[in-house]
């Protein structure tokens, strides 16, 4: 076992990663890539506040498995290790060579924790329970107060999109023509799919997090990675080929010349992950991002993607547009008595309730804690 902690570690074996890359091919790892975990190391891992922990496996010269963490320091002092790239990380997982045994890969990995110096407590989120990973930190302490699931829509049962759109029930097919015909009075509509490189990508994403800042600004809500300065210069940054169906991409939807939803996506392996969407608030009856959605998945289906992914945290919307979901779940492993405080009585007590207290308020009052960056910072940093 081989830890990288720095980025020109990383670069030292970015052949070797890229290759194990293109022999795992489990779902749910696009977040352990090279591309992703190099480009967020570059942009965020510079200062003393969080640094770099990628445990690798190696058999002889060949790596054999990667499990990308990192050190950081809350605002209490307490030391922890947690998947590398939170908040912006969807899924925390592990890439493994198919030809090795993966319980004693995960094994090595996890075996050694406790000796990384003064860190408090190891705290891995959003952990798919049928992993490797998960099966091997099941008898740990499981946070039972933030157990979530992620929505997918199955998309392999599809032989083409008309297929799909014909699968759909009576009420379905009829509110998704409502909201083409209502959003068409406005302008033609026009939908295409932009890669890095493209000539208007660049600036259709800042279009993209402009849209998603209002939608935050407007219900009221807080998001610690868009809070991070350097986000849109981060997703800049990643690579994605039209050619190989891989990396990141951008659906586009118009209404004539006017851009009226659009939504941030990365494809590995034939698995669609929708990372962010953002719409024209200002049309947001007539569910532009909605449409952007349909189309999107339409284009997946026609270009042989299996998955579209909807990501963890439950919402209604996401359970009308999924059919099977993915249980996810999270360890907590102290290390110290500061750790096993902290575990029990902020994470496992009262940080689950202070946010279901939160979500609950009325969108006013959230705008105003969001605009004094109070409870919500206090949630998210803490």
């Amino acid at each position: 076992m081989r830890v990288l902690d720095s980025l020109s570690a990383i670069d030292a074996v970015s052949d070797e990663w890229c290759d194990l890359e293109a022999r795992c091919q489990t779902d749910l790892t696009f977040f352990q890539t090279f591309a992703w975990c190099r480009a967020w190391v570059e942009e965020f891992a510079s200062g003393k506040r969080i640094q770099p922990h990628i445990r690798t496996v190696w058999r002889g010269d060949r790596l054999v498995a990667v499990w990308p963490l990192m050190f950081t320091r809350g605002a209490l002092g307490v030391q922890t290790l947690e998947t590398l790239g939170d908040p912006h990380s969807q899924y925390a997982n592990m890439l493994c060579d198919p030809t090795e045994d993966p319980q004693a890969l995960g094994a090595t990995l996890i075996d050694g924790l406790q000796q990384n110096g003064n860190v408090d407590i190891a705290l891995i989120r959003a952990l798919p329970a049928s992993s490797g990973l998960g099966g091997l930190l099941s008898q740990r302490s499981a946070i039972d107060a933030e157990a979530n699931e992620a929505a997918i829509l199955d998309l392999s049962q599809y032989v083409s999109s008309e297929a799909y759109t014909a699968s759909l029930g009576k009420t379905q097919k009829r509110n998704r023509n409502r909201r083409r015909n209502h959003l068409a009075r406005h302008g033609e509509l026009l939908f295409e799919v932009l890669w890095p490189g493209d000539v208007d990508y660049r600036s259709y994403l800042s279009v993209c997090l402009e849209m998603k800042r209002r939608w935050l600004s407007e219900t009221g809500r807080y998001s610690a990675g868009f809070a991070l300065e350097g986000y849109e210069d981060f997703l800049a940054r990643l690579e994605g080929n039209a050619e190989d169906l891989a990396g990141a991409c951008l659906s586009v939807l118009k209404c004539g010349d006017r851009v009226v939803a659009l939504e941030l996506g990365f494809i590995r392996n034939r698995h669609y992950y929708a990372y962010i969407g953002g719409f024209d608030w200002d049309l947001g009856s007539h569910s532009p991002g909605k449409v952007q959605m349909d189309m999107t998945v339409c284009w997946l289906i026609d270009n042989g993607i299996v998955a579209y992914d909807l990501l963890g945290n439950a919402a209604d919307y996401k359970q009308s547009w999924t059919n099977r979901t993915v249980p996810l779940v999270a360890h907590t492993i102290p290390f110290s008595l500061r750790g096993r405080i902290y575990a029990a009585l902020w994470v496992r007590g009262l940080r689950p309730l202070a946010k279901r207290f939160y979500n609950r308020l009325p969108e006013a009052w959230r705008r105003l804690m969001v605009a004094g960056q109070t409870f919500g910072g206090l949630l998210i940093y803490v």
